[in-house]
């Protein structure tokens, strides 16, 4: 059975939140794509001393539509959590919101990286999100949109917190000299 019919097995339920929980910054406009593949990553805060955060790949699929669809997340720039019985998940049931989603194409477009957490607060609380980039998507982003109080990431060429980078307030429709570079990105309120 394949990843994403595995995860469609196993999700049993959906509830929406106030879209004021998911609001892409006031930087941009919808940050929607226009098609292309999409892969999504749970995240959870970065731990105390712990020098990056938690991921776990939940799989890809062949629209960020489909991939929200299984995941229970109703649209790119929409409010939700999902109940999910993961294999990767501790509980039987996790609730979600998106913090981020890298773009393979300027303007919000083409294929997509979608970062969740089960940290509802996202980083609207103060909390920080680490994590080098997953190898499908590692040095292909070319836009970006933060969602839930994680308005200020930024973009890492090599894979760690130095050298050289882009720090994008909210959302960014290009990433200028790193364009096709990002090997590890960080979130932050």
């Amino acid at each position: 059975m394949s990843s994403s019919r595995r995860l469609r097995a196993l999700t049993v339920g959906i509830a929406v939140v106030g879209a004021s929980a998911l609001t892409p910054s006031a930087v941009g406009a919808a940050v929607a794509p226009t098609s292309g593949p999409a892969c999504v990553t749970m995240i959870s805060p970065v731990a105390p001393g712990a020098k990056v955060s938690e991921t776990h790949d939940l799989g890809c699929w062949n629209s960020l539509a489909e991939a929200n669809a299984a995941n229970g997340v109703v649209g790119a720039g929409e409010a939700s959590l999902f109940g999910q019985m993961s294999l990767l998940a501790p509980a039987l049931t996790a609730a979600t919101v998106t913090i981020g989603i890298d773009y393979s194409d300027t303007g919000f477009s083409g294929f997509t990286q979608e970062w969740l957490t089960p940290h509802l607060s996202g980083c609207s609380d103060g909390s920080v999100y680490l994590s080098v980039m997953p190898g499908n998507f590692n040095n292909a982003t070319r836009s970006v949109a933060g969602f839930t109080g994680c308005y200020h990431n930024r973009h890492y060429d090599p894979p760690s917190a130095s050298g050289l980078s882009i720090a994008c307030s909210g959302n960014c429709a290009t990433m200028g000299s790193m364009d096709q570079k990002t090997s590890y990105v960080r979130w932050a309120p």
